[in-house]
């Protein structure tokens, strides 16, 4: 028997910034465009299945989260989102051992520019990624390629868990959860996208990294499969890595019950990222401007973020408006 659906109240996590719409890159047109005839021409997925994955427009999330971008970085931008949504639509239904053979392929691909091989995919992340090395410095390159390591790392974890139906303890799922956002991987791109360069020492510094992952935590934590995509995995039998589901195990909570502590750690982590970043050191004037630059980029993405998750249909259908109007929604 099936179990009875509940209606849950969400956190209002527009609420906690407290801040205006997000814009919007005036590139947006174009750029989705472009990077939709590109994938497209990979042609991985079918003729009905493509038409419904681009129904999702996650071009809009790269626009909402880099607003002020030039054309050409939002667009390797825009690719870099399609990459990522895509690899979760290609590996979110495959056995452990499925989407290990698919990750491996993708992450020599992200290594090695010159492989040739026959999944389509690995064609069109060795193409951004050589626009990608064209446009930022070696060392961001190479943090780049080690956080597309771990990130496809943990897509293959996720698929065990998915098999064994594992819920995993809240503080290894927050360090899981971190790189399976792939947002480390996004915050990348915040480099050439902002027009900075940040040295070794700033990313070294505790203060900033405590800015960093905060901005992190809350992007995963309001979505990237947790608060408002809970009823989608739900559905999909795939809540069980959902922090809703974590902290129902780990603090014995009803599902209501724990949505309310998801909102409120959303509400702690924006006043410690606030609060962090009045605190961060001086690395030097210059390199000062760079840093206020990134973590401009990165509040941008956080609440760029927020406001496409009730522009897509992807989680709510639909339903969108209503749920974005009212906060509820039934499971």
């Amino acid at each position: 028997m099936a179990a009875p659906k509940v209606m849950i109240n969400l956190p209002n996590l527009l609420k906690a910034y407290g801040g205006p719409s997000a814009a919007v890159n005036p590139h947006h047109d174009d750029a989705r465009r472009a990077s939709s005839a590109w994938l497209r021409g990979y042609h991985l997925l079918s003729e009905e299945k493509q038409a419904l994955y681009e129904c999702d427009n996650y071009e809009l999330l790269a626009s909402f989260a880099h607003p002020y971008s030039g054309y050409d970085q939002l667009r390797l931008l825009c690719d870099l989102f399609n990459i990522l949504f895509m690899t979760d639509t290609i590996t979110d239904h495959q056995s452990h051992d499925a989407a290990r053979g698919t990750c491996n392929i993708l992450l020599a691909a992200f290594r090695d520019l010159s492989m040739d091989d026959n999944l389509k995919f690995s064609k069109a992340i060795s193409d951004f990624s050589a626009r990608y090395n064209a446009m930022t410095q070696s060392a961001s390159a190479s943090q780049f390629a080690a956080h597309a390591a771990e990130y496809l790392a943990s897509v293959v974890s996720q698929a065990r868990l998915r098999e064994t139906k594992e819920v995993l303890g809240l503080d290894l799922f927050i360090s899981h959860r971190r790189d399976n956002s792939a947002l480390r991987l996004a915050f990348d791109l915040l480099e050439p996208a902002s027009g900075v360069t940040l040295p070794c020492e700033v990313y070294a510094s505790d203060k900033f990294m405590d800015v960093y992952l905060a901005a992190v935590d809350m992007i995963w934590l309001s979505n990237v499969n947790d608060i408002y995509s809970y009823p989608m995995e739900k559905a999909m039998g795939h809540e069980g890595y959902n922090v809703v589901t974590v902290y129902m195990k780990e603090f014995n909570l009803d599902v209501q019950a724990a949505f309310d502590r998801a909102g409120r750690e959303f509400g702690d982590l924006w006043n410690r990222f606030e609060l962090c970043r009045l605190e961060l050191p001086t690395f030097g004037e210059a390199i000062d401007l760079d840093v206020q630059r990134f973590v401009d980029g990165m509040k941008a993405w956080v609440v760029g973020h927020l406001h496409w998750c009730f522009e897509t249909p992807r989680y709510f259908g639909d339903m969108k408006d209503s749920v974005k109007a009212t906060h509820m929604v039934v499971i």
